[in-house]
């Protein structure tokens, strides 16, 4: 459930260490796995998972917020493109930095699939699509 404010947060960021041009790549990613995740959803028409009886306790129920279909997460296909463009920008030489984007994209993956909003291939999928967007993003543009 990346909300616009914390796409925008990231695109600052990255503006501020990295220049215009990084974050005009990132933007341009994170909408080209947006596109992609939403047209996959109209073709595969997968529904999301049933809600556990005692999820709707829980005081952050995400479940009802969700009105598309399921398969691929837009929201893992997002963390996708943020790990991608993180691990760009600091070269991933370090254990801390690979550490700390693995447990953020596990960290979406499993909330999503937590909140019955997800299958857990639905999050992988939308994982790789945001990875291979990045990719192609950096790489040809």
């Amino acid at each position: 459930m990346f909300s616009p404010k914390a796409i925008a947060a990231p695109i600052f960021l990255m503006t501020y260490h990295f220049g215009i041009n990084y974050s005009i790549y990132y933007v341009i990613a994170i909408t080209g796995a947006l596109l992609i995740t939403t047209f996959t959803k109209r073709i595969f028409r997968r529904d999301r998972p049933k809600p556990r009886n005692n999820l709707t306790l829980k005081p952050m129920y995400f479940r009802s917020l969700e009105t598309n279909f399921s398969f691929p997460s837009g929201d893992s296909a997002q963390a996708g493109v943020f790990a991608f463009f993180f691990l760009q920008a600091y070269q991933g030489d370090e254990l801390l930095t690979l550490l700390l984007i693995f447990l953020t994209i596990v960290n979406v993956v499993l909330g999503r699939v937590y909140f019955c909003c997800h299958y857990f291939g639905d999050c992988i999928a939308g994982v790789s699509i945001g990875i291979v967007v990045a990719q192609l993003i950096s790489q040809f543009i």
